[in-house]
């Protein structure tokens, strides 16, 4: 949808400026108001990125954080897309599991931007292996070599789980954060519940806080 905005916005002023300024000199103004039209349009009707619910320009690094994404999603899509083409079962299941284990990191920085450096950690470590490994059994594949298949079968799914591994250890140092937030959260109100003198049992039976007034069942205060 951008892009044809883009095309018609530069058509329309391309033309007024055309009719507006005849001969070469319309021609040229034509053309880069056109090309101007074009670039505006199309970056004013692109969606921008939300990152953590918010739009990617408000953040200090949200553009850097944007190309992390980017790279993440377009390795995912990648992945998944040679998992379809993939002849041997296990080796296509294998690369399936590491493009959905790769998704749930790059959804997760999305919704937590803060955890972007482990993507791109994984990324810059590990991406080119991915290509390696896929490229190279993909051309064993093309070859219809079945000795060299059988032989190489185990070492590609071994990288494969490898991989997957990196990924969701990844994954996994990104979410301790919210544990570790959690647990501190959990200590704190357990303090202030027993500064304030209440108790932690059962909700149906209330503790009464220390040095209250107690009121017998004759309702006389002892």
């Amino acid at each position: 949808m951008a892009v044809a905005l883009g095309i018609v916005a530069g058509l329309l002023l391309g033309g007024v400026s055309i009719a507006l300024l005849p001969g070469m000199v319309g021609v040229v103004v034509g053309m880069a108001a056109a090309a101007l039209a074009y670039v505006g349009v199309s970056y004013l009707a692109t969606p921008e990125r939300r990152l953590g619910g918010q739009a990617a320009s408000l953040l200090p690094n949200g553009e850097s954080i944007s190309a992390t994404l980017e790279r993440g999603e377009t390795l995912a899509s990648r992945l998944s897309k040679t998992a379809g083409s993939l002849r041997d079962g296990d080796v296509r299941y294998a690369v399936g599991r590491l493009a959905d284990a790769l998704k749930k990191l790059t959804h997760y920085v999305e919704d937590n931007p803060a955890a972007h450096k482990q993507l791109a950690h994984f990324l810059n470590v590990y991406a080119d292996q991915c290509a390696s490994v896929l490229d190279s059994w993909r051309a064993l594949e093309g070859s219809q070599d079945q000795g060299n298949l059988a032989e190489a079968k185990d070492d590609v799914l071994l990288a494969l789980k490898g991989l997957t591994d990196a990924v969701n250890g990844e994954l996994g140092q990104a979410t301790d954060a919210h544990v570790a937030q959690i647990e501190a959260s959990q200590e704190a109100i357990k303090r202030l519940v027993a500064m304030d003198g209440y108790g932690v049992g059962s909700p149906s039976e209330p503790t009464t806080p220390d040095g209250a007034d107690q009121i017998d069942e004759g309702g006389v205060s002892s």
